[in-house]
């Protein structure tokens, strides 16, 4: 019998496995310096990037105020950004 929804599960095995996933960590590592370098370390524009590249959207207000304050202006942070944005259910996630 076909099934036209899908139904969602999240087991806590897949969210600690990208939680600490050395291949997310490296991934996370190289995308923010990508991004970082396209954006010239402008770090409003690296946040915008981040989210469209992630989540194909620009972030809301709300979404690039709590950027700016985590990022504190060092572009080091951008890669725990990353690292956050892909352990996003938006991001794992088709809706």
């Amino acid at each position: 019998e076909p099934c036209p929804v899908r139904t969602q599960t999240v087991t806590a095995p897949q969210s600690l496995f990208l939680m600490n996933s050395p291949e997310v960590e490296k991934a996370s590592i190289e995308f923010a310096d990508r991004v970082r370098k396209r954006a010239m370390d402008d770090l409003d524009e690296a946040t915008g990037l981040l989210y469209r590249l992630t989540l194909s959207r620009p972030p809301n207000e709300k979404e690039t105020r709590v950027a700016k304050d985590y990022l504190q202006g060092d572009p080091q942070r951008l890669r725990h950004l990353a690292w956050l944005l892909f352990n996003l259910d938006e991001f794992l996630y088709v809706r």
